[in-house]
């Protein structure tokens, strides 16, 4: 049972999270169209945001809606105002490192 809502969960973040990507897309748009790149929105950077403000979204669809509306405006405002470059002609590839022959731990690095 836990493990169907989790999965439910994961699921409804996911879609919340692409809709107010979407949203804020069109913000970016609007403000970059001068610049050199194209940007896109920054989806970790919206995860980071949704999942502070889901549980009081959910709170306050349920009150008023003219809040509940401005508080989704401003969480819109907030994604759109953190873009990520798309740089065009990328040659070089991440070096990933093997994990196993990494001798320090994450949780132990400054």
């Amino acid at each position: 049972m836990s493990v169907k809502q989790d999965f439910y969960a994961k699921i409804l973040s996911h879609n919340l999270m692409i809709m107010l990507g979407w949203l804020a897309q069109q913000n970016i748009d609007a403000t970059t169209q001068h610049r050199k790149h194209i940007y896109q929105v920054n989806l970790a950077y919206t995860a980071s945001k949704l999942k502070n403000r889901l549980i009081v979204l959910i709170e306050m669809a349920q009150g008023s809606s003219k809040q509940w509306y401005l508080s989704l405006e401003n969480l819109v405002m907030r994604i759109s105002l953190a873009p990520e470059a798309i740089r065009e002609g990328r040659s070089f590839k991440r070096k990933l490192k093997n994990i196993k022959n990494d001798i320090h731990y994450v949780c132990y690095k400054n």
